[in-house]
């Protein structure tokens, strides 16, 4: 079975754009601290549990590429598909 290619290239001009959508697809796990003040405040204030579940092992485990122009990106993909012959 050929593996799938999850290699994913992001091309904007604004840097926090590029962020954001890198950290929807590479979520940063949450610190054990982080957790133990979620579960505090849920506690205190009675809060509902968050509707965001943490990532479950069937989503696939994306390789980010950031580029901040049209040419920029170009110039990635071409790299890859002369490199390891990988499409982003």
């Amino acid at each position: 079975m050929t593996p799938v290619n999850t290699a994913v290239l992001i091309i904007d001009d604004e840097q926090m754009v590029r962020d954001n959508i890198e950290e929807i697809l590479i979520p940063q796990a949450a610190t054990e601290d982080e957790l133990n003040i979620d579960n505090a405040f849920n506690l205190l204030f009675d809060a509902p549990k968050p509707l965001i579940a943490t990532r479950t092992p069937n989503i696939p485990v994306f390789t980010v590429n950031k580029a901040s122009n049209g040419m920029e990106g170009v110039k990635l993909v071409r790299e890859a598909v002369e490199g390891a012959g990988h499409t982003p």
